[in-house]
């Protein structure tokens, strides 16, 4: 943990994961939440979201909270502003390797969702589909995902998993193509379910923190991270000030220089009240 003292570098940008941090099970802001982030930015914080969803699913929480500005969405792939639609980075799975990504997973029987731009699709109706749907709150369309890969430019690609031997399945497969791509595990409060998301290699949350950083032209001194999955781990590093949920899994925690309360506890609001609205005191 670490304690700041009031002449510590005043945080300017906050980036905030979204399920498990912004939101739980119930994937409403809390009152408490939402206050703390409106008084980050009326001190003048840039509030950004950092989250493995793509725009179209995380745009109801940037429009809730009036969070103008660019967020990092994909799990670091697409950097945008949902309001207006401009784009800073857009780095997305080559042809050649979403091809292969299809066609192990059709062999290996594994869950794929394929996403582009505004929209994602799935072979075929299941259970996983279903579950995802009840998280996102956006349906998808159903297609040969080989043809899909093949007339469109993919952002990125996940998988969801319910048990033990569906991950193994799809470890062995990032395994399998660790030179072209990156896996970054997360969970969603109130299923137990496992998400994949699968993204070009050498994109990471703390690769996306970085980029917008640097164009905001704020040090990463500067920047306050907040997270609760293995893949928010590079998000916590990157920022100055790295917090992890109390939910978090202890691997999370051990690298971050801050643990916080729960989702359900509100652990977000009581990090930006410590570092932010307080500078650092108790």
């Amino acid at each position: 943990m670490i304690e700041q003292s009031p002449v510590s570098p005043p945080i300017r940008l906050l980036v905030v994961d979204v399920d498990g941090t912004l939101v739980g099970a119930d994937r409403r802001v809390s009152p408490r939440v939402e206050r703390a982030l409106a008084e980050a930015r009326r001190r003048g914080v840039q509030v950004a979201l950092c989250t493995g969803r793509s725009m179209f699913g995380a745009r109801q929480y940037t429009e809730a909270l009036g969070l103008p500005g660019f967020h990092i969405f994909d799990a670091g792939a697409t950097i945008a502003d949902p309001a207006t639609g401009n784009v800073l980075v857009h780095l997305g799975i080559e042809r050649p390797v979403a091809r292969n990504l299809v066609r192990y997973a059709q062999q290996a029987n594994i869950h794929l969702e394929v996403y582009v731009g505004e929209r994602y699709y799935v072979e075929r109706e299941t259970e996983h589909s279903r579950i995802h749907f009840a998280v996102m709150r956006v349906p998808p369309i159903i297609a040969p995902l080989a043809e899909v890969v093949e007339h469109e430019y993919v952002t990125k690609m996940e998988s969801l998993t319910l048990n033990d031997d569906e991950t193994a399945r799809v470890n062995a497969m990032g395994e399998q193509y660790a030179e072209d791509i990156e896996i970054g595990w997360a969970t969603a409060p109130g299923t137990s379910a496992g998400f994949a998301n699968i993204i070009r290699r050498g994109i990471t949350k703390g690769v996306g923190v970085q980029k917008l950083a640097e164009h905001l032209s704020i040090p990463l001194s500067q920047v306050m991270g907040v997270g609760d999955g293995y893949n928010d781990a590079p998000l916590i590093q990157a920022a100055g000030v790295g917090v992890a949920m109390g939910d978090a899994p202890d691997a999370v925690k051990q690298i971050a220089q801050w643990v916080t309360g729960t989702v359900a506890e509100d652990g977000l609001a009581m990090a930006v009240e410590r570092f932010i609205l307080s500078n650092g005191h108790h």
